[in-house]
């Protein structure tokens, strides 16, 4: 599943954020792993953790970078 918000600047997105679930819960070890994953993709900026919810929010560059690398990264 995932939501995602695009900053317009006329007229392309220079970014945007998907709110993604992450469907295993390994603790530490599931965090770190995606963390890496996600940070090693070409135009992803920032990584935040939802520790509750179990969601992953990415902001990433769109011209560089879709959900679908997002979300193929954190189920690998």
């Amino acid at each position: 599943m995932g939501a995602s918000e695009c900053k317009m600047s006329e007229g392309m997105p220079k970014e945007a954020v998907s709110v993604l679930r992450l469907t295993h819960d390994d603790g530490a070890d599931q965090l770190r792993r995606v963390r890496s994953a996600l940070k090693k993709l070409d135009g992803v900026r920032e990584v935040k953790f939802d520790y509750i919810q179990s969601h992953v929010q990415v902001k990433y560059d769109p011209a560089k970078v879709d959900e679908s690398a997002l979300k193929k990264a954190i189920s690998a």
